[in-house]
């Protein structure tokens, strides 16, 4: 992790302020695609750090390119946070785990529930919301009215209440 991480320093993104950020990912997508094939699949869990890493070097990027966020490295993790909303597929590692890691299934199995990637052939309620929305009630950063005013539950409503008592634990 350390050389991918050292490799993404050797980019020196926050110097290539002359190219766009279509540019960038043309530039970054075929390596970070390349990791994750390669180390993905034995070790997601390390490559959140190196894909946070990226990420902070787009937001200097971002820092330098625009003069309306230099020095203000809030203001930069916003605009950045936008842009996954806006364009999810621009970089590679944004489609892989996205906000809070793409779609996810709770099924019920014969002696435990489960988070499952495929869709199960039945529900007993389906809760779709955006995953800023998703990401933001698994770690408590909005409250939960504001969170049901923006997700849609078809089927056993009081099962799909139950999705905004979750927490997530980040490491």
């Amino acid at each position: 992790m350390k050389k991918m991480r050292q490799a993404v320093r050797g980019w020196r993104l926050n110097r290539q302020t002359h190219v766009d950020l279509a540019a960038l990912a043309q530039l970054c997508n075929p390596i970070i695609q390349g990791w994750w094939n390669y180390y993905g699949a034995f070790y997601p869990s390390a490559m959140l750090d190196v894909y946070r890493h990226i990420d902070r070097a787009l937001e200097r990027w971002a820092r330098r390119k625009y003069k309306v966020l230099s020095g203000r490295q809030r203001a930069s993790a916003q605009w950045l946070r936008k842009l996954k909303n806006a364009e999810p597929r621009l970089f590679y590692h944004w489609s892989v785990i996205g906000d809070c890691g793409g779609q996810w299934f709770l099924s019920k199995g014969a002696s435990r529930w489960e988070l499952v990637k495929q869709s199960p052939t039945e529900f007993a309620s389906r809760v779709t919301m955006p995953q800023d929305i998703a990401w933001r009630i698994f770690t408590r950063g909005i409250n939960r009215e504001s969170a049901r005013a923006q997700t849609k539950i078809v089927g056993d409503h009081h099962l799909g209440e139950r999705v905004f008592d979750l927490t997530a634990i980040v490491a």
